[in-house]
């Protein structure tokens, strides 16, 4: 399992460049992802930011 940090930057990798790791994620994180960059939804990292 991956820790919360490093989880973070894979997000933010995800965000801004479009690149993701498959082999780092459980396949239902990664749908979640793609659905939440789909919409748009970066809000997300904003709040992640601020734990």
């Amino acid at each position: 399992m991956l820790s919360t940090s490093c989880y973070l930057r894979t997000w933010e990798r995800f965000v801004s460049e479009g690149v993701l790791d498959s082999n780092r994620l459980n396949k239902r994180i990664m749908e979640s992802w793609y659905r939440c960059k789909k919409i748009k939804s970066t809000h997300t990292l904003i709040k992640a930011n601020t734990f």
